[in-house]
């Protein structure tokens, strides 16, 4: 197991959409393991808190269902409880080499030491300097920004959980931006239909 090149794939994955899956589909291609790490409550992302945890848990099981090489880590979801980045790197460590999947809006800044990683997550400036991250690029960035050790994945065919959520307050089809066990899941229990102003 020690030779492994293991990604990890955190988020509030809320809801989870079509883009994640995609995501995940690609970095098969690259990685020997895909653990995908939902995330429990967060004080930070309000929007995340007003559906059950148990809601957002089945909806990722529907997402990356049947996904080679991609497990997913449900104890923060099972807990609703948030790990840090650096916890999970030293959990994971002793499996291979791990990589952090991330999008630019987190390195924005970061050839200045500004970026939300510095400036948000526990341990930020040392987790910019020594860990691995697997950038996924959404739209133009500065690449001044890239942190020390990072690899890119153009990724084009993007949707946000955002985008999702809005559609559906709004009473719009979302067909096609989730798996349809999601999309019928949502109705079921009628999820995301109060205004949301947060943005994740």
């Amino acid at each position: 197991m020690i030779g492994n090149r293991i990604a990890l794939f955190g988020g509030s994955f809320n809801p989870p959409g079509l883009h994640h899956r995609l995501i995940a589909e690609r970095l098969i291609s690259y990685f020997d393991l895909i653990y995908v790490i939902p995330c429990g409550m967060r004080v930070d992302k309000a929007s995340v808190n007003r559906v059950l945890p148990q809601h957002r848990l089945e909806m990722v099981k529907a997402t990356f269902f049947g996904l080679p090489k991609v497990q997913l880590i449900l104890d923060d979801l099972e807990q609703n409880i948030f790990t840090p980045t650096c916890v999970l790197q030293e959990r994971f460590a002793k499996e291979g080499e791990v990589w952090h999947a991330i999008g630019t809006d987190l390195i924005i800044g970061g050839h200045d030491g500004r970026s939300e990683i510095h400036r948000v997550w526990q341990k930020g400036p040392e987790i910019w300097q020594q860990f691995n991250f697997f950038v996924i690029t959404r739209d133009d960035f500065d690449h001044q920004d890239l942190p020390p050790n990072y690899m890119l994945l153009q990724f084009r065919n993007f949707g946000s959980s955002t985008e999702i959520r809005q559609r559906l307050q709004s009473a719009q089809s979302v067909a096609g931006l989730v798996v349809p066990e999601v999309e019928k899941y949502i109705h079921q229990h009628g999820l995301y239909q109060a205004a949301d102003k947060s943005v994740v």
